[in-house]
């Protein structure tokens, strides 16, 4: 099911990987239409909401300064994310 939640409670498990291009282009995108899709999160142990797909519509919703995003809790494993440690991100 999808709900808003707020941007400031979503965290990264990953970096950005996207050229400055594709994410402008994504970022007028969502400023004419929206976030479209939701970002999928995972809750960890100590009750984190953790980004596992999303990641560049999460970016770009805080470029925007959308208070709130659409987004979908899923449990693991999803794609690449098999446990809690693969939820773990040493960036910024």
């Amino acid at each position: 099911m999808t709900h808003n939640v707020p941007c400031r409670d979503l965290r990264p498990t990953h970096g950005q990987t996207m050229s400055k291009r594709q994410l402008d282009r994504l970022l007028k995108d969502i400023e004419q239409h929206g976030v479209r899709e939701p970002v999928k999160y995972v809750v960890d142990s100590q009750g984190h909401k953790c980004i596992v797909d999303g990641h560049h519509r999460w970016i770009v919703a805080r470029k925007l300064g959308l208070p709130e995003i659409p987004a979908q809790e899923v449990q693991l494993p999803i794609g690449g994310y098999k446990d809690e440690k693969d939820l773990e991100y040493y960036g910024e």
